[in-house]
């Protein structure tokens, strides 16, 4: 397996964690709007740091492709939030299972396990840690640069 395959896969996964969607907006904790610094941790990846604009209607777990996803189990205990989803693309699967911690204001957790069926270029299953930290109200131009440490 090469790297940029492994990295494909990674970076679909790290997009269903950073970016909007719609059917769990009443369910899942809403991260406050405006510029995030996103640092995920994958085994086969390592350490990746974004900054990331987030609206008030960005959805922590699904991406853009929440309409192929469903249903959609979500469970609050004390503090943490459990989401687990399917989604679908063509003749595969992804199960996305988080769960969720942090204030949604100034920071949060997310650890993702995403099982692939069939697997993804020899991978099926891939486990994604993203620590959220609130950098403030005002967005960078390139919301995808690189965060600098």
């Amino acid at each position: 397996m090469t790297y940029r395959r492994v990295s494909t896969i990674y970076l679909c996964g790290a997009a269903l964690l950073s970016t909007s969607g719609h059917a769990l907006a009443a369910d899942v904790p809403a991260r406050k709007a405006g510029q995030w610094q996103l640092t995920s941790v994958s085994d086969s990846i390592g350490m990746t740091t974004i900054r990331s604009c987030i609206a008030a209607t960005d959805n922590v777990v699904l991406g853009d492709n929440s309409k192929n996803c469903g249903p959609v189990d979500v469970k609050t205990i004390a503090n943490e939030t459990f989401v687990n989803v399917t989604c679908s693309a063509g003749n595969s699967r992804q199960k996305i299972s988080t769960l969720l911690t942090g204030d949604f204001n100034t920071w949060y957790r997310a650890v993702t396990k995403i099982t692939f069926d069939p697997p993804q270029a020899g991978v099926s299953h891939l486990g994604v840690i993203v620590d959220g930290k609130y950098l403030g109200e005002t967005c960078e131009a390139d919301k995808s640069a690189a965060a600098k440490p």
